[in-house]
């Protein structure tokens, strides 16, 4: 049985697209809030189903979007979540996180690694479940580094993406195995 796969993006996808690429897979259903960020890569993929939202999705569109899917991915996606859209697709939203909260619960919300730069021993992001509570679902999976092995925050951006691709790609191996056997037959 396929497992249908839903990828919500805001920015370039271009986490998106590597994790595509080592896992040889694509998302059934892409949502896109702005198209003219994303980077041609992604396009090229041949996803069979892009819904374009030109702002925020209202919660019926998005209730309309995920329909059917088995599990929904957000990469870099911009907006929350409706309380009702985390209730019907429960168990279902996934989201990565680019600050250590885990460790730094303080770093909910938007812009971690900017408010972490140069005041924790440690940096890093967690995958977790999508609940109405921003940031505040079950952690899936967390990957730290070494403050003092990261010389600017462009680097740490860098670095942070990097670490995210790696536990989606773990993740998702896990969560789209059957999907990925199919495809890949």
């Amino acid at each position: 049985m396929n497992k249908k796969w839903v990828a919500c993006i805001s920015q370039t996808g271009s986490e998106l697209y590597a994790i595509c690429k080592v896992l040889q897979v694509k998302p059934a259903k892409l949502i896109v809030t702005n198209k003219d960020v994303v980077i041609p890569e992604l396009w090229n993929l041949g996803i069979e189903t892009v819904i374009v939202f030109n702002n925020r999705p209202s919660e019926k569109q998005l209730i309309d979007a995920f329909e059917d899917a088995d599990i929904i991915t957000l990469h870099g996606y911009l907006y929350i979540i409706p309380p009702k859209v985390c209730e019907i697709f429960k168990g279902k939203i996934f989201n990565g996180h680019p600050g250590l909260i885990t460790k730094y619960p303080e770093l909910v919300g938007k812009d971690p690694q900017i408010r972490a730069w140069g005041k924790y021993p440690t940096y890093g992001c967690v995958l977790h479940e999508v609940i109405a509570e921003v940031d505040k679902g079950e952690i899936i999976d967390f990957a730290e580094i070494d403050a003092n092995s990261v010389k600017d925050l462009e680097e740490l951006f860098i670095l942070l993406k990097a670490l995210s691709a790696n536990l989606w790609i773990s993740f998702l191996k896990k969560k789209l195995e059957v999907y990925l056997d199919e495809q890949n037959s």
